[in-house]
């Protein structure tokens, strides 16, 4: 019996992801609930893939596939900057503008500069990509009307992303940590 596509996506996700690998994911440009009616990749249930939405410059969601279940945050996807021909700019809207955003931020997590938190990361993989995917959907900004959107009910912040590693590498030095919220 074949094991359906879904399934290997999120079962490939989940071998990355035990190497430390995250992966980032854009949701379906259509406004449809991947809880419901499913979208690949962004339907699969590994804990170790990120599946971004796409908001606009008013913090609203956009449309775009959507599921408290499925969708973990948003992140900015309409009129994005971008290069095109001949030195030129142009602007374009779409998933696939908002979830290399977050990848970045995955990026830039990993990078973090502590100690502790390193010896985690070639310590134990699957511990610290979790560490730093929830410290993105913990880092995002609350918005009300994303609830019922995506997972975190929020959009991508990558400067309170990195407040939360900060305290997480308080949390391993001597001294108080003054939130873990």
């Amino acid at each position: 019996m074949a094991i359906p596509l879904m399934h290997r996506y999120g079962a490939a996700s989940d071998v990355m992801g035990e190497a430390g690998i995250l992966n980032v994911a854009a949701t379906s440009n259509q406004n449809v609930n991947v809880d419901v009616d499913g979208d690949l990749p962004t339907g699969c249930t590994s804990q170790y893939l990120i599946s971004v939405g796409r908001t606009d410059k008013n913090d609203k969601y956009a449309p775009c596939g959507y599921g408290p279940i499925s969708i973990d945050l948003g992140a900015p996807g309409v009129n994005i900057v971008t290069t095109r021909s001949k030195n030129r700019y142009t602007t374009t809207t779409g998933t696939s503008f908002s979830s290399p955003l977050v990848a970045g931020m995955v990026a830039l997590l990993y990078a973090y500069p502590c100690d502790n938190i390193g010896q985690m990361m070639h310590g134990d993989h699957a511990a610290f990509a979790l560490l730093v995917r929830d410290a993105i959907l913990n880092g995002v900004d609350k918005i009300p009307e994303y609830a019922s959107k995506c997972l975190s009910s929020g959009r991508a912040n990558a400067y309170q992303s990195l407040q939360v590693m900060s305290l997480l590498c308080a949390a391993c030095q001597p001294g108080e940590v003054s939130s873990m919220e």
